[in-house]
């Protein structure tokens, strides 16, 4: 048996030091337990450099007829008594999910130079312009619910190599960056859009009504295995009612997840997010509480410093947004406060429960049966 197999079949005893085979008693004969055998290992060093190319590529239109057409160009030129050229595959790069390919003849060994099947993004930073098809590759998953894993699994299920999980994730970094300036751009676009409705109207510009719910990253409240809340990341946004459009203007987001920290404290070092490290992407204690005035108050920030001013903000019952935003706007303008309107519909779920709940005299609704009570409560409940 190999290693892999020895470790299925025996289990160390309690003394750590022999082994034994369990759920074995009763046996005719005894055990007998040898040594495994060694697992081959292959040298990745001197392993023969394959350049066999199976399956489905991801490669661009314009770039592949370009290749074909400058190949056998050149081919005519430097190799004319060759004749028609037999091409095959001479160098591969894997570029992501982009390819650059190097062909040769295999008649008169004539090599081409690399072409990139791709097309590229322009871009000021040093080293090699980023591919399209990998930038878009990366946004598509972020606008999905799918992550790197899953983006792997589905291009190894169409016969795609897949690139690799360092480089995907290198990739959405750089996206994930560019993807919050696109949208802080575009929400400070539509505020400039309702400032020029209320001069319209003739309402002053720099006043607006909001609406505020938060999001968690778990369906429940509470956890069964940890105390505290059972959410990790949650995630507000700031919707202006003064158009029909209902433009977000405004988000902000809590996270307590930090890979590299839990990694870091893992190998034994005292490390405390956020900010205990570079490239912490907590910013907030993992034991911090998730809390809704925080986050009003972030979003009280972004329009504040934009010159805007929240007239009446419609959050939820159990919600302490209004408060942040309040708070964050008097900052920079002590004589403004924000009043807070009640969402209606849970004001309309809390007063249906509210009405289920009640205890109505006997005599109220002069029902029969009590079948009959609790469908005419029901309807006034509604009503």
């Amino acid at each position: 048996m190999e290693s892999n197999e020895y470790d299925l079949v025996v289990k160390p005893r309690m003394d750590g030091i022999l082994l034994t085979t369990p759920d074995c008693e009763g046996n005719s004969r005894p055990m007998c337990i040898l040594r495994p055998k060694k697992t081959p290992t292959v040298d990745l060093k001197t392993e023969i450099k394959n350049n066999s190319f199976d399956g489905m590529s991801i490669v661009d239109n314009e770039k592949l007829i370009t290749m074909m057409n400058s190949a056998v160009h050149l081919h005519a030129i430097k190799s004319e008594p060759c004749g028609p050229p037999s091409f095959a595959y001479y160098n591969i790069q894997k570029w992501g999910v982009c390819w650059k390919f190097q062909v040769y003849c295999e008649r008169c060994q004539f090599i081409t130079p690399m072409y990139k099947l791709y097309k590229t993004i322009p871009s000021e930073k040093p080293g090699p312009d980023p591919a399209a098809a990998n930038v878009g590759f990366a946004l598509g998953i972020q606008e999905t619910a799918i992550g790197n894993t899953r983006a792997q699994q589905l291009l190894s299920n169409m016969n795609c190599q897949p690139p690799s999980r360092s480089s995907m994730q290198r990739t959405s970094n750089k996206v994930s960056d560019k993807l919050v300036e696109l949208n802080q751009d575009d929400m400070a676009d539509k505020l400039e859009i309702v400032k020029a409705v209320n001069r319209k109207r003739g309402a002053p510009e720099n006043e607006i009504n909001l609406t505020v719910d938060v999001r968690y990253s778990s369906n429940t409240i509470t956890s069964k295995k940890k105390p505290g809340q059972n959410a990790n990341q949650a995630c507000a946004v700031g919707i202006e009612t003064v158009t029909d459009r209902k433009y977000i203007v405004a988000t902000a987001s809590l996270n307590q997840m930090c890979w590299t920290g839990a990694w870091l404290r893992g190998k034994g070092f005292t490390i405390e997010c956020p900010n205990g490290h570079e490239e912490c992407t907590a910013d907030l204690h993992r034991a911090a509480p998730l809390s809704e005035y925080e986050l009003g108050k972030k979003i009280g920030n972004q329009l504040a410093v934009q010159g805007i001013l929240v007239k009446y903000a419609t959050t939820d019952g159990d919600g302490r947004t209004a408060n942040g935003i309040n708070d964050a706007i008097q900052a920079l303008h002590p004589m403004w406060k924000v009043e807070r309107l009640a969402d209606p519909i849970h004001l309309e779920n809390g007063q249906f429960r509210a009405a289920m709940r009640a205890n109505f005299s006997d005599s109220m609704f002069g029902c029969r049966t009590k079948e009959q009570k609790k469908i005419i409560q029901n309807f006034s409940a509604r009503t």
